[in-house]
């Protein structure tokens, strides 16, 4: 077995010092290996495919780092039909808890899985903004928290945990406005005056928020969660219920099962892929079911692992 691992060292969980720990995990089992290190500026795609293309006997490919290294990985496997692995080290690492996996510390637990886990065909989105194109694994999102996310990369430099999400929507506060936004989700038109739309394929986001707490990384469905205007007494009364996924019972939450998303502004606004800013809106998201095979443990060990 030959296996592929993308490195992100700019990962918050500095996945550069687990590195000898994943090298001894694989002599033990036999395994070879090939290791690609990612640039300073993070994962181009490109770069991975060129790598899997190299290698002559690849069986699959890990990625070592955080949300953003996973969907870029996963991004260049697309149509590949190699099955990928994660090593959870990053800041937030949201996608790997939503969907079971063990903590990046665990090494020896994720590195088995790489190895010896259970192919499972997962969803991925596709989303089109002002700028960039791609595809996700986890969730999409347009408004104040795009903004959060903005100013919480800034932190990464200095912070490496998941309190820069919370030090992040510190800083955005004084850019805190709702706007009037048009929502087309299959066919359905929707106007609302809103702080914040997202787009979840996911369960988590910033840094464990349970945006999409019954969905299944295998459904065929998006989750849309629109936080409307409301006031400050409302919004400061509500928001930990937000933060701990009970959204669901908020009067001014709005939730909506779909395959396909559009969303425009009166102004645009920025746009968060995976932890990452990738334009302003218009944003535009679709789901492709089981686009992805993943590398899943068996369910007995998921159970364990879940959130």
């Amino acid at each position: 077995m030959t296996i592929l691992f993308v490195i992100n060292p700019a990962s918050g969980g500095k996945p550069e010092k687990r590195l000898p720990a994943i090298e001894a995990g694989c002599r033990k089992r036999g395994i070879e290996y090939v290791i690609l290190r990612t640039g300073p500026d993070g994962l181009e795609a490109r770069n991975v495919f060129q790598s899997i293309a190299a290698v002559r006997g690849l069986d699959r490919v890990a990625a070592v780092g955080g949300d953003g290294t996973v969907t870029e990985t996963a991004a260049a496997l697309t149509g590949a039909g190699l099955p990928m692995g994660i090593i959870p080290l990053g800041t937030g690492n949201d996608y790997a808890r939503g969907i079971g996996l063990p903590p990046g510390r665990d090494i020896e637990a994720c590195l088995e899985i790489v190895a010896n886990g259970v192919p499972r065909r997962v969803d991925i989105a596709r989303y089109r903004t002002d700028a960039k194109e791609g595809i996700f694994l986890n969730v999409a999102s347009a408004g104040f928290d795009a903004a959060a996310t903005r100013e919480a990369i800034r932190f990464k430099k200095r912070i490496s945990r998941p309190l820069i999400y919370l030090l992040g929507v510190v800083a955005a506060l004084p850019a805190l406005r709702f706007s009037d936004i048009a929502i087309e989700a299959d066919g359905n038109r929707l106007r609302r005056r809103a702080l914040m739309v997202a787009v979840a394929n996911g369960r988590r986001y910033g840094g464990g928020i349970r945006i999409n707490p019954d969905g299944a990384p295998d459904d065929g469905r998006l989750e849309m969660v629109m936080y409307r205007a409301a006031s400050p007494i409302v919004m400061a009364a509500t928001l930990p219920g937000f933060l701990l996924g009970r959204h669901r019972r908020l009067d001014h939450v709005e939730t909506l099962k779909c395959r396909s998303v559009r969303i425009e502004a009166e102004r645009p606004l920025p746009v968060n892929i995976d932890g990452d800013i990738k334009g302003t809106t218009p944003l535009a998201v679709d789901i492709i079911p089981g686009g992805l095979t993943l590398l899943t443990p068996p369910m007995s060990a998921m159970k364990a692992y879940s959130p």
